[in-house]
């Protein structure tokens, strides 16, 4: 009986041996971890893609959109990252200010503008996000849209990087040019839908299919989209200022445009402009409908790149706030 009890004692002290020092290993563990938590900080990234057909306003976007994240609430946290980065955006800028169209993205593969932002959480652990926006020429916008039968004759493009980093991404913003509606529009009549609505509409219906075909249709569906309808400013203004203001070679508008203020403040300019808005929505009406099945979570916004002001406010500062880090 003693043997007995001396084996069961032994065995108690066994495991409460095992105990503690299973114990002591977690909680080394855990000061470790929380140690390179405290002094180096969890790091995590943002990838937000931008995607358009050629011409739509992209490059202007993103220079606009790092502006105001560089200037506004996350400045104090935010920083620029590599040099390539600052001399575009410093080049853009410039251009902007000067009324000069950038023109099409003439880069062969994608470029992304970096940006990191550090921030504390309860004044105690540091978050770093390593944030990048993606910037495709509009011709592989197009090759991305292209049906799936062009796709099988063409598997090469597959390997690109830029469909790559498209399939990578975080969140998308689709790109939808209010300038090319609505010259589709005054070519096309009041009658039926413009033109530029049907090709818009197969482009990104096509890029969402193959994005699928890609991917499990469950990661599309879960990332988040932006539908930007870029240049709506362009309604604030009668045909003949249309016309002489979006020349190819010279904008003839400048970042923050003051000649905007009167015309916000024109009753019957505002209404005619809400109205106009409403007509473009409602002729991409069947795409809208299209892309909220496909994704989870949706927002659509009506931005301009050279005004802030008035019903452009919500919306600049939802662009800032998609391609910003929680």
């Amino acid at each position: 009986m003693e043997a007995l009890n001396s084996l069961i004692a032994g065995d108690a002290f066994f495991t409460s041996l095992m105990a503690t020092t299973a114990i002591i290993v977690l909680v080394i563990t855990f000061q470790s971890v929380f140690f390179k938590l405290f002094t180096k900080g969890i790091k995590l990234s943002l990838r937000v893609a931008v995607i358009g057909l050629p011409r739509s306003g992209k490059t202007t976007l993103i220079t606009v959109v790092f502006d105001a994240i560089m200037s506004g609430r996350l400045a104090r946290y935010a920083s620029v990252s590599g040099l390539e980065t600052v001399e575009r955006l410093t080049k853009y800028l410039s251009l902007i200010n000067s009324g000069v169209n950038l023109g099409p993205t003439t880069d062969e593969e994608v470029f992304a503008y970096r940006y990191v932002v550090n921030r504390k959480r309860f004044g105690i652990f540091s978050t770093k996000y390593d944030v990048e926006i993606a910037d495709f020429p509009g011709e592989y916008s197009e090759e991305l849209s292209r049906d799936l039968q062009s796709r099988v004759k063409q598997p090469s493009l597959f390997q690109k990087e830029f469909f790559s980093w498209i399939i990578r991404a975080d969140r998308y913003i689709f790109v939808i040019d209010a300038e090319a509606y609505r010259r589709s529009f005054m070519k096309h009549g009041s009658v039926g839908r413009p033109d530029y609505v049907s090709e818009v509409e197969i482009a990104f219906k096509n890029a969402v299919l193959q994005l699928k075909q890609e991917m499990l249709d469950e990661r599309v569906y879960e990332r988040p989209l932006l539908i930007l309808f870029a240049k709506c400013d362009c309604f604030l203004l009668d045909e003949e200022e249309f016309a002489l203001t979006y020349e190819d070679e010279k904008l003839r508008l400048s970042y923050r445009d003051k000649r905007f203020d009167q015309r916000i403040d024109d009753t019957k300019i505002a209404n005619n402009f809400q109205k106009q808005l409403g007509k473009m929505a409602g002729d991409f009406g069947e795409l809208l409908s299209f892309l909220r099945n496909n994704f989870k979570t949706i927002e659509t916004v009506f931005h301009s790149s050279y005004y802030e002001r008035g019903p452009f406010t919500k919306g600049n500062q939802k662009v800032v706030e998609f391609a910003s880090p929680p």
